[in-house]
């Protein structure tokens, strides 16, 4: 099961996998470069509508359940982080 508390409710969803990517990804990467690795994502997933569009929580209004999901899965992925190649 996916736990949406991993999420951040006052991010986005682009700041909250760029979040991600900075704990994940090697700390000499370009920011910008993650900053491109993490759209690279949005755009795979088909989460371009809700980029901008902050987590939320259940007393704010936010993403919905289906785009939590993936942005949980994404989170707490281990073994392929954000933008790794196999």
């Amino acid at each position: 099961m996916v736990c949406a508390d991993a999420l951040i409710e006052n991010l986005t969803v682009f700041e909250m996998l760029l979040y991600t990517a900075e704990l994940k990804l090697d700390m000499r990467m370009k920011f910008l470069d993650k900053c491109k690795k993490v759209q690279k994502v949005i755009d795979q997933l088909a989460l371009n509508t809700c980029r901008d569009t902050r987590i939320g929580s259940a007393l704010t209004r936010g993403i919905s359940g289906t785009t939590s999901t993936k942005c949980s899965l994404l989170v707490s992925l281990k073994v392929r982080p954000i933008g790794r190649s196999t």
